[in-house]
């Protein structure tokens, strides 16, 4: 067979000792990796990184793999849960860049008390507009759940986390969205 074979060939030649299974599975699923690893954290250097440390750690991994997903859905699991933990150990703050203009905007605002904080109903537009202003996951999870119409279940098979950890971070996300719109509306 040659590199037009699936997935589960190379993995199976990898597990039989064939270390050319890795390096087909590498060239067909880097590029997406480090993609997504750019999506992330906006940081072509540090994307570089997560990518090879991702597909590292899914390599070492790879006995683990059951195929009861595709191993794409299992790659990209491992790469954002990296990425994720690469984050939340403090290893690089996550900074949206502003131009000036913005950041002017930004540092001239005053922020609402709670009780001025309430507000009508957000328009859709302005949303998704502030969408851009919090985290990757938070902004992948709301999308998921209430664009995408994702259960609690696909949401923990995604996320890789328990339900309740899913609602919880669902319900913190809203908050965020409505302090963001809440200040961007004051």
């Amino acid at each position: 067979m040659h590199q037009a074979a699936g997935d589960d060939y190379w993995i199976e030649q990898y597990r039989l000792g064939n270390p050319e299974g890795l390096g087909v599975l590498y060239q067909r699923y880097y590029q997406k990796v480090y993609h997504k690893c750019l999506s992330l954290c906006k940081d072509p250097d540090e994307a570089f990184d997560l990518a090879q440390d991702a597909l590292l750690k899914a390599f070492e991994h790879l006995s683990a793999f059951r195929g009861q997903a595709s191993f794409s859905t299992w790659l990209y699991t491992i790469t954002y849960n990296h990425c994720q933990e690469f984050f939340r150990k403090g290893k690089r703050l996550f900074v949206q860049r502003l131009d000036d203009s913005a950041g002017a905007a930004w540092r001239d605002t005053t922020f609402p008390s709670p009780e001025d904080a309430l507000q009508p109903p957000p328009s859709e537009s302005a949303l998704l507009a502030l969408f851009n202003y919090i985290p990757e996951t938070d902004r992948q999870m709301l999308l998921l759940k209430y664009h995408d119409g994702q259960s609690i279940e696909q949401l923990q098979t995604v996320f890789m986390l328990s339900a309740s950890a899913v609602k919880m971070r669902l319900k913190r996300a809203r908050q965020k969205l409505n302090t963001l719109y809440g200040r961007a509306v004051a």
